[in-house]
């Protein structure tokens, strides 16, 4: 279930955002990162806050991490690359 924090919607993923996006302008949109339109809904597949720019663009901001883990004689180590992006 979407949350609001001082303005900003928060959502995980599978919350269905279709009510959030709608608009009295024009009834399309574009979706960007972090959404999926499955029929006639709009689903998020990523946490982060719900972000918007005109005209009806939508994406989740989010910070993502990637994790790669390597076996040392039985030790397995862990590096996270941090991925940004550049606005």
């Amino acid at each position: 279930m979407a949350t609001s924090m001082d303005g900003h919607v928060v959502v995980l993923p599978g919350d269905i955002v279709t009510d959030l996006l709608k608009s009295e302008k024009s009834p399309t949109f574009r979706l960007g990162p972090g959404l999926r339109q499955e029929s006639e809904r709009v689903i998020a597949c990523k946490c982060g806050v719900l972000r918007r720019k005109d005209p009806n663009v939508y994406w989740i901001d989010n910070h993502q991490k990637r994790v790669s883990f390597k076996n040392f004689n039985g030790v397995f180590l862990s590096t996270v690359f941090f991925k940004f992006a550049a606005n």
